[in-house]
């Protein structure tokens, strides 16, 4: 008898403890000019979360984007919302939420990124009565060459000089 309540003790206590979930995703190969954006799998309400995406990068590129909270009135939510930029071999490049321009609900990344494999770590816990949802967008552009630098420092000395010899001229 002891051992029956016993059972169902650790049963009740699991599953009012919520649930856990994983999901790795595979993003392929990013070029400039890339624009991506997904919604994550919509998780039970108290199931905490730890998704991986997947990519690597052809070339080096720049890239802006953002992970948000999807909160649909009262429906749905995610606590916790955090994630992560990680090299191949687990080095944590960037932390979202470390970001200045990142809140609790929406997390803001960008860099220059070299060509190789990575991967995001997205957490949380879905606190909603329906559960909780988030969205991704990255944009993908190429990184200037050198030469581009040096045209664009030649161009604003050349606007430098025709500004000061206007100036010249007005004395």
């Amino acid at each position: 008898m002891k051992l029956k309540k016993s059972v169902a003790a650790l049963v009740l206590g699991l599953s009012l403890a919520g649930s856990a979930s994983a999901a790795v995703y595979d993003l392929g190969t990013i070029t400039p000019g890339t624009v991506l954006s997904d919604f994550s799998s919509t998780f039970a309400s108290g199931t905490s979360f730890t998704d991986t995406w997947n990519f690597s990068i052809a070339t080096p590129l720049e890239s802006a984007g953002w992970i948000s909270n999807v909160i649909l009135g009262t429906w749905y939510n995610i606590t916790g919302l955090s994630a992560s930029l990680f090299t191949s071999s687990g080095i944590e490049l960037y932390d979202l939420n470390a970001n200045p321009a990142s809140t609790a609900d929406t997390l803001y990344g960008s860099g220059t990124f070299a060509a190789g494999n990575y991967y995001f770590e997205v957490s949380g816990t879905a606190t909603g009565p329906n559960g909780g949802l988030y969205a991704f967008s990255v944009t993908t552009q190429p990184v200037p060459e050198p030469g581009t630098y040096a045209m664009m420092l030649a161009g604003l000395g050349l606007i430098g000089a025709v500004a000061r010899r206007r100036m010249g001229d007005k004395a």
